[in-house]
């Protein structure tokens, strides 16, 4: 019997052994606040233990689960780090405890103790003053057991603080932080449509930065992230920073995210905006404030501190088990801070944190799901919406929001600030408005002035009629101003632009043209949506452009620059939409539409004054000149130098005479030869006599008979035939695509339709070829267009339109492409926005837009007539108009012939009295010869007066005999006396063979010939050949 005892005693003690070996060990450590009633204390003491106890109920009543676990309770009052002055920095009850000493006192001596997993919790009914050291003791514990590598579980652990892996690596917490908040907000502020928003947030808070991250994430515009330090400002610096800043901004939504001590402050510095027309928000530490404003909103985990603790500990039971199972590592967990395990650190702690964070769903008595995202926190949490009734009141359940993301809200049940039932206007509509525009007719007319005043005078004199840039502009004006050399310079501005922007600041009432309130229940109508306004000049519409420095990010210029460094409020002008510019501001409906077109100057079809010129090119003439001259001077040179005499004469012919020189072809003549020749008239001069020469004249024959009749055939088709279309024909235009030298396309710099070209791969050719040409405004383009220092302007169709109806000179070509619209920009997320673009829908609906346009760019000058460019179809006729330059030549010949014979008749006069005195001298020279042979004859010795007769025989004898042989008949040397204006003479033709007595007249006969071919010429072909010039005078007049 006794030896039964033993054996019995022996085998219940191996039993608990086995068991004991068998449990692992999990710490919960519980931290609360003893300042608080015992009762509260001592009822949250003992939930804790009731959880604690039924973990470990439904542990050993599970009999197939061989796993068991041993949770010890480890409580720490907050009170001994309050009242041990030797560990803690401050002597107050916000106080940091020392760290170290948290570490050696509690995480080595408690928490170490070979367990294997470590529950962080703390008490939900806490003081405010006992958040700081509560959070300060939590982090050194999770912050030393991260260090010695034991997994640890945090229950009702929301700050933000403890996702940063590289603190708390071991950390894994059943609650979401408070930055996950935002995504509830985010869901509330999309069910009542606020999509703008203040968020005031405290400084070096972690969880407010996160807040506003997640915020940015989600698409939500905020305003103004206001970050108050409250420490060191008074309530009344408070007041006026909150004052400052939120009149600043038209956002009525405020999105708080703070703690309830510091939410409390804020409560009582903003009084003055708690009231109607404003939204509050409260993040859930926020909503634990005592003086929460009627109307505010906020949102609360549903989960509490039992709740929370029970899924911890759910959580370390499930991993433990599933590392027991999968792994056959032996559990061996530090059990000290100087008894660290490498083969835990190393292996067991990262598999049995892998196995706690890998579980994907774990089923709780409240039936929600356990999940971790990869920064070890609870997600997919449910949410409750809550609405302060009351002032200081609690706080109402109005909707819930589940794990899945699903908002189920109440609207009727909401009270809102101010105790009303409909819920408030997102933004707050400012009633002063900051426009900025740039001069372009017809949207933007101005004039400088001296004063302001001025302008405003225009506005009581109906309306005047002012002359602006050769346009005639009525009204409305307004004044504007434009800053120059740092100087503010005065200006009155009207157009289409200024009055469209008139008509919307009347607002409905002006729009709809009735009494506001006259549709009752529409509350669209009963908003006062009118505004003044200031308006200011600028350069340019604005681009966005790269910054030049790297890292600099997009620079904005012109009045989209101005919209986005809130120097302006609104931008109105021919501004267009495009995705570059809607990149920063915003857009309000359109208000015109037009399309980028391609504007050139007309070039009607004239027939110039050189226009028989142009059937052949500039390089043919010049050949054809050089040839002319070419063949005149070869011909001279082969018939001077040929010895054609010899040849074609024979001394026995009765009729030979000797050629004299001046026979032969001189440079003059061959010259006249060449140029008749092309010319195809009668050479009545010498012809080449050599045989080479003549050669060379057939030749020249043959190619002046090509080129005349190949002159004549383009002549007759140049002037007749109707030519093709010279100008754009559109964007497909070949020249466009690949274009010339000789041809040059511009358009505004950095403007739309420059992007527009950018942007396009295919016209990347035609954007390379204009950038050397591009104009800084559309104004000096036109110049440029007109001047001919550009081929052809491309921009937008509404301003080129305009162009061409003001000027006849300039016409628009091709269609329509790369549509757009004109709009009006507002700074990004502006509360003005939607409001300009109904009132635009209501202008377009009443047709006002169409009676602006209609104004402005249809019929803007009414003393301008209207442009005909007429272009004829059908083939011309050649008449008198298209000849006048051949009149003109015929009438040139006639004057430099006449020129000429005037100074030819000089020139004989000159030389006839030259050859007179020669002749005179001659004279008297023969005469003094004469005289002084006879005076020599008379001296001589008759010898040899007998000796020259003898030689005188001899050679007459000679010359007899001479003459014999050839038979020719010698006459003395007749000479006549070619006197014919005192004595008749007998003329033989040897052509006619006629002989006839010329009689003796005295008349002036050749001037008179000439006088009268003149006056008549001229009379009748002066009016042909300047005939354009008056047509155009009379078409001006």
């Amino acid at each position: 019997m006794f030896l039964f005892f033993i054996i019995l005693i022996f085998s219940t003690f191996l039993l608990q052994k086995a068991s004991i070996i068998n449990k692992e060990k999990v710490n919960v450590l519980f931290l609360y606040d003893n300042q608080l009633e015992e009762k509260n204390k001592n009822e949250e003491l003992l939930q804790v233990k009731n959880v604690i106890k039924q973990v470990l109920n439904e542990e050993e009543n599970n009999e197939n689960n061989k796993i068991l676990i041993d949770i010890q309770l480890i409580v720490w009052p907050i009170e001994r780090i309050r009242n041990d002055k030797n560990n803690c920095r401050e002597e107050n009850y916000g106080c940091e405890p020392n760290r170290l000493w948290i570490t050696q006192d509690l995480v080595c001596t408690r928490l170490l103790n070979s367990s294997s997993l470590v529950v962080l919790t703390q008490s939900e009914r806490a003081d405010i003053t006992a958040f700081r050291p509560i959070k300060s003791t939590l982090s050194a514990v999770a912050s030393a057991l991260g260090f010695y590598r034991v997994p640890t579980i945090g229950a009702n652990i929301k700050d933000t603080e403890f996702s940063r892996k590289n603190l708390y690596p071991t950390f894994l917490r059943t609650s979401p932080p408070y930055s996950d908040d935002a995504i509830a907000m985010v869901r509330v502020l999309s069910h009542l449509e606020y999509r703008q928003i203040v968020l005031i947030t405290i400084e070096a808070d972690q969880n407010g930065a996160e807040f506003a991250a997640a915020l940015a994430a989600h698409k939500i515009h905020i305003q103004a992230h206001i970050t108050l330090n409250l420490g060191s400002k008074s309530l009344e610096e408070l007041k006026n920073n909150l004052l400052e800043e939120l009149t600043e901004y038209t956002a009525n939504t405020v999105l708080l995210c703070a703690k309830q001590s510091d939410s409390e402050i804020i409560f009582n510095a903003s009084t003055k905006f708690t009231g109607a027309g404003r939204v509050w928000l409260l993040s859930e530490a926020a909503s634990n404030a005592k003086n929460i404003p009627k109307g505010a909103l906020s949102i609360r985990l549903k989960q509490s501190m039992i709740s929370s603790l029970r899924d911890g500990l759910a959580v370390a039971k499930a991993g433990i088990k599933s590392f027991k199972q999968n792994n056959s590592l032996k559990f061996n967990p530090p059990k000290g801070c100087q008894h660290s395990v490498s083969e835990w650190t190393n292996f067991a702690e990262e598999k049995l944190f892998d196995e706690l964070k890998r579980q994907p769903i774990y089923e709780t008595l409240s039936g929600e799901q356990i999940n971790f995202n990869e920064r070890g926190d609870r997600k997919g949490m449910t949410y409750e919406i809550l609405n302060a009734k009351e002032f200081g009141g609690p706080l109402v359940v109005v909707g819930n929001l589940n794990g899945r993301g699903e908002l189920i809200l109440d609207d009727r049940a909401i009270i809102w600030p101010g105790g009303l039932r409909r819920k408030p206007s997102e933004l707050t509509l400012p009633k002063h408005l900051r426009v900025t525009l740039v001069v372009d007719p017809p949207f933007v007319y101005a004039f400088k002035v001296d004063e302001y005043s001025r302008c405003s005078k225009l506005q009581f004199l109906n309306n005047p009629t002012i002359n602006v840039e050769g346009f005639q502009v009525s009204g409305p004006w307004f004044p504007c101003e434009k800053l120059e050399n740092n100087k503010k310079e005065f200006y009155c501005c009207s157009g289409m632009a200024v009055e469209l922007l008139f008509l919307i600041s009347e607002g409905s009432k002006r729009i709809n043209g009735e009494e506001k309130g006259e549709k009752e229940g529409e509350e669209e109508l009963m908003a006062d949506n009118s505004f003044s306004f200031e308006l200011k000049l600028n350069d340019s519409y604005g681009a966005v452009l790269l910054g030049e420095q790297e890292g600099e990010g997009f620079k904005l210029t012109g009045m989209i620059g101005e919209l986005d460094a809130d120097r302006a409020d609104m931008a109105i002008g021919a501004l267009s939409i495009n995705p570059e510019r809607d990149r920063f501001i915003d857009f309000s409906e359109p208000w015109l539409y037009h399309g980028i077109q391609i504007l050139e100057r007309w070039r009607p079809k004239r027939s110039p004054m050189e226009s028989f010129l142009q059937p052949l090119k500039n390089s043919l003439w010049l050949s054809l000149v050089i040839a002319v001259f070419l063949v005149a001077f070869v011909v001279y040179f082969l018939d001077l130098k040929s010895p054609f005499e010899r040849f074609y004469s024979s001394g026995q012919d009765p009729l030979y005479e000797k050629a004299e020189q001046e026979e032969r072809v001189s440079i003059g003549e061959s010259l006249w030869f060449s140029w008749g020749v092309l010319l195809n008239s009668g050479v009545c001069e010498k012809t080449p006599r050599s045989f080479s020469a003549r050669v060379l004249g057939l030749a020249w024959c043959g190619f002046c008979m090509i080129m005349v009749a190949s002159y004549t055939a383009n002549l007759a088709a140049f002037l007749v035939l109707d030519q093709p279309e010279r100008s754009l024909s559109g964007v497909n235009d070949p020249r466009l695509r690949n274009p010339s030298a000789n041809f040059s396309l511009a358009t505004i710099t950095h403007s739309a339709t420059y992007q527009y070209f950018k942007r396009h791969v295919e016209l990347s050719t035609v954007f390379r070829k204009m950038e050397a040409n591009n104009q800084p405004n559309a104004r000096s383009a036109i110049q440029a267009l007109l001047n001919g220092s550009i081929s052809a302007f491309v921009w937008d169709s509404v301003r080129l339109e305009f162009e061409a109806a003001n000027n006849c000179e300039l016409r628009t070509r091709g269609a329509l492409f790369g549509r757009s619209a004109y709009g009006i920009g507002l700074r990004k997320g502006s509360a003005w926005t939607p409001h300009i673009s109904q009132a635009i829908l209501r202008l377009s609906e009443n047709g006002t837009l169409e009676r602006l346009e209609q104004k402005w760019i249809r019929s803007p000058n009414k003393n301008f007539r209207p442009c005909f460019h007429f272009e004829p179809k059908a083939p011309a006729r050649l008449g008198l108009r298209s000849m006048r330059d051949g009149l003109v030549l015929v009438a040139s010949g006639i004057l430099l012939g006449a020129g000429m014979s005037i100074l030819e008749r000089k020139r004989g006069k000159s030389l006839q009295k030259q050859k007179k005195r020669q002749q005179l001298a001659r004279q008297y020279a023969a005469k003094w010869l004469k005289l002084s042979k006879r005076k020599r004859e008379g001296t001589d010795s008759l010898l040899l007066r007998l000796s020259a007769a003898l030689c005188d025989e001899k050679r007459k004898q000679k010359e007899a005999k001479i003459n014999k042989n050839i038979f020719i008949k010698t006459t003395p040397m007749f000479v006549p006396e070619l006197n014919f204006g005192t004595k008749p003479c007998n003329v033989y033709c040897p052509r006619c063979h006629v002989s006839f007595y010329p009689n003796n007249y005295k008349t002036n006969f050749w001037p008179f010939c000439f006088n009268m071919f003149f006056y008549l010429y001229f009379i009748t072909s002066f009016p042909l050949c300047f005939s354009s010039y008056f047509l155009n005078l009379f078409c001006r007049l």
